[in-house]
């Protein structure tokens, strides 16, 4: 019995040294992306999955390589899996290991980010969420990114991947970090520096503002000031400062409206119209904040969507329950099903979220 069991053992080990290595290259392939389940845990062993996206009949891959000091991508279209795994067979250990010190160093670099940006919050009274981009987002950006600079022949590197890092401040709507500006004046950049705690203004390196009147062109309202800083050892990270009201709506309209699943155009369309409905209530009350005509512009934008007429009466905008009020007028007049409302016990926001709303948005007496 022991002989044939031995026996076995030894078939089953000499068949594993003679099973050709692509065989394991899904599990073995390079050192690249991190543990979904753990999002701060970076794993050695990426799958190549997590490196090729299917496009048709065809595999889009990313493949890691050394590009002098930085950490390049070399973009390809394959026709099989087969060419997947070659790819990534012909990555030699000292490109692998080149990946895992850039990865560790942006593992470093993010506790110091957190920690820098849990001070400047601190300063500004401000709300802070810091994150590393998940594994199907980080995939998708290098591939369209990677895709991008060898059509202009370009190399994309891993230092040009601005938002892997990301800071968000949620700012009281009086905050001086809300400001906003021409985003080429050195003036505003110097402002900026200064306000997150930087000695020059060259850590600055891009400034956006969203929502403004170019922005409301197209319909759209999100209002928030995006500036991509480089921190002192030299890892980028995207700053979002936005209200904390913004910031709840956020919370909701990302996944809800702006990774929105459905395929159907008109419930897109449906949830794109209250997504900017609920956003520009936001705006028209923060922007009214200890006017007296705070009111009279809620008023003119409820009419402008209808509300006022016999069939959608204007609320009572007074009391703790209007927001409630509007939003159920607004969900029930479109059709939209509880569950993909803003406010309400099926929302998505969490009750604790919702009443941080309503006493930020509360009218001026």
């Amino acid at each position: 019995m022991r002989k044939r069991l031995s026996g076995t053992i030894a078939w089953i080990l000499l068949s594993l040294l003679l099973t050709p290595a692509s065989t394991f290259a899904d599990s073995v392939a390079c050192y690249f992306f991190y543990n979904p389940s753990a999002p701060q845990q970076f794993i050695q062993n990426a799958k190549l999955s997590d490196l090729a996206r299917l496009k048709g009949e065809w595999f889009e891959i990313i493949v890691p390589q050394q590009n002098g000091e930085r950490l390049g991508f070399e973009y390809k279209l394959v026709s099989n899996w087969r060419q997947v795994e070659e790819s990534f067979e012909g990555i030699s250990f000292a490109d692998r290991g080149f990946v895992k010190i850039k990865l560790d160093e942006y593992v470093k670099g993010f506790r110091n980010v957190a920690h820098y940006f849990s001070i400047v919050a601190k300063n500004h009274g401000a709300g802070l969420k810091t994150r590393i981009k998940d594994i199907h987002s980080l995939r998708n950006k290098i591939i369209d990114r990677a895709k991008a600079y060898l059509e202009m022949g370009k190399v994309f590197t891993f230092e040009r991947l601005d938002d892997f890092i990301g800071v968000r401040l949620m700012l009281n709507p009086d905050s001086e970090l809300l400001a906003q500006g021409d985003p080429e004046s050195p003036e505003v950049r110097r402002r900026f520096a200064k306000q997150l705690g930087f000695a020059n203004s060259s850590a600055i390196e891009k400034i956006e503002f969203k929502g403004g009147s170019d922005d409301q062109a197209k319909e759209r309202y999100y209002r928030a000031t995006h500036i991509t800083v480089r921190m002192p050892d030299g890892i980028p990270v995207e700053v979002q400062l936005m209200s904390k009201s913004t910031a709840i709506w956020h919370q909701w309209d990302h996944p809800k409206v702006y990774k929105a699943t459905t395929t159907n155009p008109w419930d897109k369309s449906k949830l794109k119209y209250y997504s900017t409905f609920w956003i520009r209530i936001i705006n028209t009350i923060e922007d009214g904040r200890g006017t007296i005509s705070q009111t009279q512009a809620l008023t003119e934008l409820l009419e402008l969507y209808g509300f006022n007429q016999q069939s959608t009466p204007l609320p009572n905008l007074k009391g703790s329950s209007w927001l409630n009020d509007l939003d159920e007028s607004m969900a029930n007049w479109l059709g939209l099903p509880p569950a993909d409302r803003f406010l309400g016990k099926d929302s998505a926001l969490s009750p604790l979220a919702q009443r941080q709303l309503f006493r930020q948005l509360e009218l001026a007496k």
